[in-house]
């Protein structure tokens, strides 16, 4: 796991043509370790041997490799690993139970070798960067005896290595005779570790750092860090980024230009593709020119035993997007989210400030203008306009929304601050009259069918007050149910139902096909704590974690299914926020939700 670990950075951060061997090759020696159990010698923790002594030998430090882009941290690998296996559940026993036995699995090591690997003392990796963004990763590991080790694997007839030294780095390089020993990763040895990368020149340029230098530094407190340099957050994480949009792009520009061909030439009757790829191409810039204005980074992972933590920080310079970004973010913690009724399996918090929500406003009103066009009259922009300002009037500091599942009924929930009641009430109203604006109600016609808006008040029960109705009235088209082959559509009107109603400086709202029930669900959990969050032990002390964030996302993966709050309590909890001028994102998985997700993999689902 350690070493799956510092491979994911590489594998995420680099564009070589050997990713996809280097891919295939884990993939093996997963499986390989998935088989593991069922022979003895697997199971069985592995002993010490008595040549396998541990030898002391110093190494002198060198001096930091002006290319340096990462360094991977395993305080106590053993340790480690026997909490990640607990984390995981069941499908994470089906691994290797020691940590020597998984170097030597991974590595295509002989079983036997296992025993040489020392868990109790860090586990170092170094990655070096070009100016092309491509990386030198080496792993240092540990053993009991540098010198008994390249014996073992390289002395006599039966041996599968060969040992020539590089007088360069000092490193005996491990190099696999043919047909005997796997040639999809490089070993070597220096002093009492074993190196590990793609190639040989990995282990020297990169190796002797992580052995020499990495282990006499200052323990890091937490069991697995990862140190991020600029040079890794501008360089090759950056250029990963970009290469895979640049690849994704010219898929869907030349899907764009098949479709305009095939009419033509003529333009969509909708909503424009090049401009809805202009404006994800100026989203994935901006994240680049986030990247590359950070200083630093870290990521961070801590398995808990009955959760698992990880931590991603990005350390802002003075200046630039990063400091913007961070400097704009309203944070707080995640209260909002366990007021709401237990039976919310997906909850989504969002905080902000008066200034980021008109600039939202803004920004979303010149991205729906880009999208449309001359499609959409200059009428219809200051409607929609007047939409977005009046909510964002409105609206308050924070809000929540939910997905709302409970013994077979079932909608979307909304609560949150209200700034201003008046203002978000005609904003919500005037929405819903958007729906009528041509550009927006044609492509809703032609997918959907027609639609049709009432709006009303009501009287509900349980909610005090008057609350907001709008009857959102659809009725697909004949072509529509024509053309589905699961002869599911049909054409019959079909409601659905929006509901809101003011409380105590909040909105309360909620959408389904019968929202009332629904709708007193969320006011009941106002009336009743027991009825929410709060009140599930396991969920709200997930949420106590959460500190200093401006959005919060609670999924609860066991619920699900049928929405019954009978099933286990299995929250996922993932949060973006600040602490000074640091941006972290910060998820924690709860065992049962990540046996399920480890499941599922694991069953390809």
């Amino acid at each position: 796991m350690m070493r799956t670990t510092a491979v994911a950075v590489a594998a995420a951060t680099t564009t070589s043509r050997s990713d996809g061997r280097w891919r295939g090759r884990l993939a093996w020696l997963l499986s390989t370790a998935a088989v593991c159990l069922a022979l003895p010698a697997c199971n069985d923790k592995p002993q010490p041997s008595a040549d396998a002594a541990a030898v002391s030998v110093e190494l002198s430090p060198v001096p930091k490799p002006a290319n340096l882009a990462a360094t991977l941290t395993v305080g106590k690998p053993g340790e480690t690993w026997a909490k990640l296996r607990e984390t995981g559940g069941g499908p994470a026993r089906l691994l290797p139970q020691s940590f020597g036995l998984l170097v030597s699995t991974f590595l295509g090591l002989p079983a036997a070798a296992a025993d040489a690997i020392d868990a109790d003392v860090a586990l170092t990796g170094a990655a070096l960067s070009d100016d092309k963004g491509n990386l030198e990763i080496a792993i240092a590991i540990h053993v009991r005896s540098g010198r008994d080790l390249v014996t073992r694997l390289s002395a006599g007839g039966d041996a599968i290595y060969s040992a020539r030294e590089d007088s360069a780095s000092g490193i005996t390089l491990l190099e696999a005779k043919p047909g005997k020993a796997p040639t999809g990763v490089a070993l070597g040895v220096l002093g009492n570790y074993l190196l590990a990368g793609r190639e040989a020149s990995a282990l020297t340029q990169a190796g002797p750092y992580a052995a020499r230098t990495l282990p006499k530094q200052p323990a890091p407190q937490v069991p697995v860090l990862v140190s991020l340099e600029k040079r890794a957050l501008s360089g090759p994480v950056a250029q990963a980024i970009r290469e895979a949009w640049k690849g994704k792009q010219a898929e869907l520009s030349k899907l764009d230009d098949v479709n305009r061909q095939k009419h033509g030439g003529r333009a969509p009757d909708f909503g424009d593709p090049r401009a809805a790829l202009a404006g994800l191409s100026g989203t994935i810039d901006g994240f680049i020119n986030l990247l590359q204005s950070a200083a630093s980074g870290r990521i961070v992972v801590e398995p808990q035993g009955d959760r698992l933590e990880v931590n991603v920080e990005l350390d802002a310079e003075e200046q630039g997007a990063a400091a913007d970004l961070v400097a704009a973010l309203a944070v707080g913690d995640a209260e909002p989210i366990t007021a709401l009724p237990v039976s919310t399996p997906i909850v989504v918090l969002n905080r902000t400030t008066a200034a980021t929500r008109q600039a939202s406003a803004k920004s979303m009103n010149e991205g729906v203008a880009g999208l449309f066009g001359d499609r959409l009259t200059v009428p219809d922009r200051e409607k929609v306009k007047a939409v977005l300002e009046k909510l964002s009037e409105g609206r308050g500091d924070w809000e929540t929304y939910g997905v709302y599942l409970d013994q077979g009924k079932g909608g979307l929930v909304y609560r949150a601050l209200v700034s201003d009641p008046k203002s978000f009430d005609a904003g919500a109203k005037d929405l819903f009259k958007l729906l009528t604006v041509r550009a927006l109600a044609e492509p809703l016609r032609q997918f959907a069918g027609e639609m049709t808006v009432k709006q009303s008040t009501a009287q509900v029960p349980g909610v005090p007050g008057t609350t907001q109705r709008a009857l959102v009235q659809l009725k697909p088209t004949a072509m529509r149910a024509a053309s589905d082959k699961t002869g599911k559509v049909s054409t019959e009107t079909q409601n659905v139902e929006l509901l809101w109603a003011h409380a105590n400086g909040r909105v309360l709202g909620a959408a389904s096909f019968d929202a009332v029930p629904v709708l007193g669900a969320l006011f009941g959990a106002e009336a009743e704590p027991k009825a929410t969050h709060k009140s599930d032990a396991k969920v709200s002390q997930a949420l106590g974690r959460v500190k200093d964030a401006a959005f919060v996302v609670l999924v609860q993966p066991l619920r699900l299914g049928g929405g019954t709050v009978l099933a286990p309590s299995s929250p996922l909890v993932v949060s973006f926020g600040k602490r000074g001028t640091t941006g972290f994102l910060r998820a924690e998985a709860d065992q049962a939700g990540l046996e399920m997700v480890l499941k599922s993999v694991a069953l390809g689902q």
